[in-house]
């Protein structure tokens, strides 16, 4: 109840060409939003089973961009076609809670100011090779101030920020990309990319962090290489890749309370995290009326970037906001790892019926034995096509595992008001399929009636995390 909420969206765009071989494109896209309610926190009670917040909702979440894109086919030496990007964009939101009887309202508001450039050149160098290359230059200078307003006379005082005010992200980065087609039948991609992410920023001193000032750099080359075999029904790729993620401001200088009677607190040490990925897919087709896909993928996190319980001053709870919390912060462990596979089929018996069915199933481990978080479920569905003459018919389905409570991540443990309760009272998020109908009938050439019902029994069902 009142968990919905309003949004504006608003874009233009303007193209020019100025010749033949030169297209300039703006585009001016703006978006704005009501108060959200966070429903989550919203239902969160105490051990007297009392509701704790009276508030809990974002401001409005407001996001304006200008963008500038040039176009050029013109051939030269270095390259056959030529993309440049300009960006300027600003994002504001707030987040605002309030306790349960209390006069006093919090507000914590973050303003992002983002300056991006982007060029992108590509070059035949023979008939059966081509080369992508190009650089890219991001800046982000985040605002963020904290206050507390009284609801009854509307007066304001300082309180703690959420981010560091005045903190600054910045990336950038060089690639180069390289297709080559051997013969009818092979076809190799493969490319380098360096990168480098620098933060910096200072702590508000009522924290009393033991490192008020961080700045961190870092630099890394990742690179990805694929082979495709075409066969006469089918096809056979593997691939092979590596990715860097260094950690933002979101990581290292967030102090925030992200489930109740926890604390996340700064950690300045936190470093990159690297994955190496492999993966095999393939296509064959039976009868030509039945296709079979299948994908297996294992994805090796070296430096996995998890939450910890920690200390702050020797202290592991400390008050924040009013409430004794734990502390905890975000540290690397050693590794993780995430596999699975993907299977699909497709049977196509006429130009009237068709069946398409897939399901994915993903394993994860760590090196501290914990799960990962935001790892899904087992799942799938299955649509069924129908076609005669104007009418279209489809019938689809959609399906989730059981997800048990061994599988839980530790920080999701902490939200078990938003799970129901197994035989032993621990959270779980139970199995669930539902029905979609979808028809459409073409009544004449220019008009078609559509009609469609979306979970078709009624059933109640919750996406995993």
């Amino acid at each position: 109840v009142f968990s919905g909420y309003r949004q504006f969206n608003f874009l233009e765009k303007i193209s020019f060409k100025a010749n033949k071989n030169t297209i300039l494109n703006y585009g001016l896209y703006f978006s704005n939003t009501s108060d959200i309610p966070r429903y989550d926190r919203l239902i969160v009670r105490n051990k007297r089973n009392e509701l704790i917040n009276g508030d809990w909702y974002y401001g409005p979440q407001r996001w304006l961009m200008h963008k500038l894109n040039l176009k050029s086919t013109k051939k030269t030496v270095i390259s056959d076609s030529l993309e440049v990007s300009l960006a300027y964009q600003n994002f504001e939101e707030s987040r605002n809670d309030r306790k349960v009887g209390s006069i006093e309202q919090r507000i914590r508001t973050e303003e992002v100011d983002a300056l991006s450039g982007n060029i992108d050149l590509q070059k035949r160098l023979s008939r059966k090779t081509k080369l992508s290359y190009g650089a890219e230059y991001i800046y982000n200078l985040v605002g963020s101030v904290g206050q507390i307003r009284n609801i009854e006379n509307g007066g304001l005082k300082p309180t703690s920020s959420r981010y560091p005010d005045g903190s600054t992200w910045t990336s950038s980065g060089v690639y180069a990309n390289l297709t080559n087609r051997w013969n009818i039948r092979h076809r190799t991609e493969g490319g380098l990319r360096v990168n480098r992410v620098a933060v910096a920023g200072e702590f508000d001193s009522s924290y009393n962090l033991p490192n008020p000032i961080f700045n961190t750099d870092n630099t890394a080359i990742t690179g990805s290489i694929s082979h495709l075999y075409s066969l006469k029904n089918g096809t056979l790729g593997v691939v092979a890749s590596t990715a860097f993620r260094s950690p933002n401001i979101d990581d290292i200088g967030k102090v925030f309370d992200r489930s109740p009677n926890t604390v996340i607190i700064p950690n300045t040490d936190l470093r990159p995290e690297y994955a190496y990925n492999g993966e095999i897919n393939g296509t064959y087709t039976f009868w030509d009326k039945l296709q079979l896909e299948a994908s297996l993928f294992y994805t090796y996190l070296n430096q996995a970037i998890s939450i910890s319980n920690s200390s702050l001053n020797g202290e592991d709870s400390i008050d924040y906001d009013g409430t004794m919390s734990q502390v905890q912060t975000l540290v690397n462990q050693d590794y993780a790892i995430i596999s699975g596979t993907q299977l699909s089929a497709r049977y196509k018996l006429n130009e009237h019926f068709e069946a398409r069915s897939s399901y994915t199933i993903l394993k994860n481990s760590t090196s501290n034995g914990n799960p990962i978080r935001h790892i899904t479920p087992n799942f799938g569905g299955t649509s069924i096509y129908l076609t005669l003459n104007k009418f279209n018919l489809s019938l689809a389905s959609a399906h989730n595992q059981e997800f048990t409570f061994d599988k839980f991540a530790p920080g999701e443990k902490n939200d078990a008001f938003l799970y129901i309760q197994d035989e032993n009272g621990n959270p779980y998020s139970p199995s669930w399929i539902i029905f979609n109908v979808n028809s459409s009938y073409r009544i004449t050439e220019k008009v078609k009636l559509t009609l469609g019902i979306d979970n078709l029994l009624d059933k109640r069902y919750r996406h995993y995390s």
